[in-house]
């Protein structure tokens, strides 16, 4: 498995466009590190919905993780993400309902993780349990 983690708010110097259209080239699965900090940007949320648009374009899975948003904000969700299957990373066994998710029947496969910066610490430690 690769695991690469894109910070979506600094992508140093890359043309935010070009940085998705690799992303999406590269997988089948694009995980969504959702938590306040990431609905509180609003430019997060617009590149949330050029993700969700380019990811259904291609046929890819799009997996929102909650962090710690609460049903208020669940429901103030971009309709492109609503009406798809998330995983709360509050429940247990969290990380063993994930990896299944990603993996599916694949062997080999890469997964890449936005989220928002204020969130690096969440973000690394759901990476490494992804490689356990």
């Amino acid at each position: 498995m690769t695991c690469v983690l894109i910070e979506i708010d600094s992508l140093h110097g890359i043309r935010a466009r070009d940085m998705f259209d690799y992303v999406l080239k590269q997988s089948r699965r694009i995980l969504l590190y959702i938590t306040t900090h990431y609905l509180q940007d609003f430019s997060l949320k617009m590149e949330t919905k050029g993700i969700m648009h380019a990811a259904m374009s291609q046929q890819k899975q799009v997996i929102p993780v909650y962090g710690d948003i609460t049903s208020e904000e669940q429901r103030k969700l971009p309709l492109s993400l609503r009406h798809l299957i998330p995983i709360d990373s509050r429940e247990e066994g969290f990380l063993k309902h994930l990896s299944m998710r990603i993996k599916g029947e694949d062997i080999e496969y890469n997964v890449f993780i936005f989220y928002d910066g204020r969130d690096e610490i969440e973000v690394e430690q759901l990476s490494q349990g992804l490689w356990r």
